[in-house]
């Protein structure tokens, strides 16, 4: 969802892109993020008001076109919330960058733990799918995979593995 204005507008679901680690060796075995969000509306945040959500990707292996693996987690939000903030919202995650797999059949993913089975694009979540070509409502390059992981409670932490 793209928006126009930050006023009153919670991401749900939450969209998150991906990039496995391209060179061999890895440049880089961890990156994360800090995602901000207040109610957008009042000036609520400076006495508290607002959540922070760290995501971390820790990636493994040898790089995108040759193998590995990448955890992403996405913790339970931190801070003393805000009006409207979400006690759950649905979670899609596009791994990008994976043009170059022999087999995109070969990929594991996992839901906090568990197996994700393969599905097609509008599967029930939990579920992933590889894009064959270009999307045309979401920009998303041929090659890259997406994990639908559906709603979840915002107060756990969620990972997602994905191993190719």
């Amino acid at each position: 969802q793209t928006m126009a204005s930050v006023q009153t507008v919670v991401a749900d679901p939450l969209v998150l892109a991906v990039w496995p680690p391209a060179g061999q060796p890895l440049r880089f075995s961890a990156s994360s993020f800090s995602l901000y969000e207040d109610d957008g509306n009042s000036n609520e945040f400076e006495t508290g008001a607002f959540t922070r959500t760290v995501l971390t990707a820790n990636h493994t292996g040898s790089g995108a076109k040759t193998g590995g693996s990448t955890v992403l987690t996405v913790a339970a939000p931190t801070g003393a919330g805000f009006a409207g903030a979400p006690d759950a919202r649905a979670l899609v995650v596009h791994f990008r960058g994976l043009a170059k797999l022999a087999n995109p059949a070969s990929l594991n993913v996992s839901l906090n733990g568990a197996q994700v089975l393969p599905g097609s694009a509008g599967c029930a979540a939990p579920c992933w799918y590889a894009v064959a070509e270009a999307a045309h409502t979401v920009v998303l390059p041929a090659g890259a995979v997406v994990v639908e992981v559906g709603r979840r409670a915002t107060g756990a932490p969620t990972v997602v593995g994905f191993g190719w």
